[in-house]
């Protein structure tokens, strides 16, 4: 189940997917952050595309959006910090979603994605966990996301061994030192692309959100 959806970022309208289980029954839901804009990303990126139907067959109302800029989505690029308001805008749409106001919201990124989410998400009372695929650490104009330091919530760090951007060194050091119950999982031989791992990866996204699914 699609549902082409708009979703409104202040005077914004940015254009997003929302995927569904096909039975409508979901448990919770999940916004899907794109790598980026100005290289190519987009809501079509492997990874993406890969993981959002997977998060919908697994019981939650997945949604992936093209930040502002990008696509049918109205703006231009914001340097990562007008991006935060995209992906919060996102967050308040699922969370006003028919059915899903009770239910828990997660946050997943990949790359700038994963920045987007690292910075925004850890400071939204709203979101239950959240997973950063391929973290920017260590890329130049990234810091160390002191953000992820200060929130105690269950969070999961996805990194290829290979990855020559990002090196998974940075990010066993910024794992290494958070709080709360980090998970962090290094796929062997994987760049920071995941071609042809998709399906790896996202078995390893899958795992970890439902295993945050409240018991009845």
């Amino acid at each position: 189940m699609i549902e082409r959806v708009t979703i409104q970022a202040g005077d914004l309208a940015l254009e997003g997917l929302l995927e569904r289980p096909d039975d409508g029954s979901v448990w919770g839901s999940v916004a899907v952050c794109h790598p980026h804009p100005l290289y190519g990303g987009n809501m079509q990126n492997n990874v993406v595309t890969r993981v959002t139907p997977a998060l919908a067959q697994a019981g939650l109302a997945a949604l992936r959006f093209n930040f502002r800029g990008v696509g049918r989505s109205q703006g231009t690029f914001a340097e990562g910090i007008g991006e935060q308001d995209d992906l919060r805008a996102a967050l308040a749409f699922l969370a006003a979603a028919g059915g899903m106001a009770d239910k828990p919201l997660f946050a997943v990124g990949y790359s700038f994605g994963a920045a987007v989410v690292a910075r925004a998400a850890c400071g939204d009372p709203r979101i239950a966990a959240l997973a950063c695929i391929a973290l920017p650490a260590g890329f130049p104009g990234y810091d160390d996301f002191p953000e992820l330091g200060r929130c105690g919530r269950p969070k999961l760090f996805l990194h290829g061994a290979a990855d020559s951007l990002c090196p998974v060194s940075k990010i066993r050091e910024i794992v290494g030192a958070l709080l709360g119950p980090p998970s962090l999982i290094v796929l062997p031989q994987a760049d920071h692309f995941f071609r042809a791992r998709e399906d790896e990866l996202t078995s390893h996204l899958v795992q970890f959100l439902t295993g945050l699914r409240p018991r009845p």
